[in-house]
């Protein structure tokens, strides 16, 4: 019995010395992907914290934000693309105002494609915010990322946030 289990012991290591994980990631795709992450995380924490220094360094100097469009629901509102400077400027004065809502955001998932120098990320976030005119209700939105990759990180060139309306 000794020998046998021997011989399957034996037969065991050699099968698992020929087996072997293989990886087909293109090389430099998960640091570029962990960059990408990085970026997306901090934006959030800036965002949340309402610094909107902090949150605007993670765009491209012509970086744009999408307000509107929808929510998910049925009503839709129109889109307006502006630069981020001047949604960053709208962000204060609404905040300076009270009429920004407390940030309750939680990422529910991200799902990101990159290919050279450019990524596509499209991140769920479960929060509670007034939606087209209505009281604040929790809901789930899908915000759309388009970033770039510079001497500098990887910077945001469009950034869409069908749930809040300009």
């Amino acid at each position: 019995m000794k020998m046998f289990s021997t011989r399957f012991l034996v037969i065991g290591l050699v099968l698992l010395a020929g087996c072997r994980l293989e990886d087909h990631t293109p090389a430099g795709s998960r640091r570029d992907e962990a960059q990408i992450r990085g970026v997306i995380t901090e934006y959030y924490r800036s965002f949340s914290d309402r610094d909107w220094v902090g949150s605007r360094r993670f765009f491209l100097s012509r970086g744009m934000i999408s307000f509107g469009g929808g929510t998910g629901d049925t009503s839709h509102v129109e889109a307006e693309v502006v630069p981020a400077d001047s949604a960053f400027q709208w962000l204060a004065r609404m905040q300076e105002s009270g009429a920004l809502p407390p940030p309750q955001a939680q990422v529910i998932r991200t799902d990101l494609r990159q290919a050279d120098g450019f990524a596509a990320v499209w991140v769920t976030v479960r929060q509670d915010v007034p939606r087209n005119g209505a009281p604040s209700a929790p809901g789930e939105d899908l915000e759309h990322w388009v970033l770039r990759r510079t001497p500098d990180g990887w910077r945001v060139i469009l950034l869409t946030l069908p749930w809040l309306s300009h």
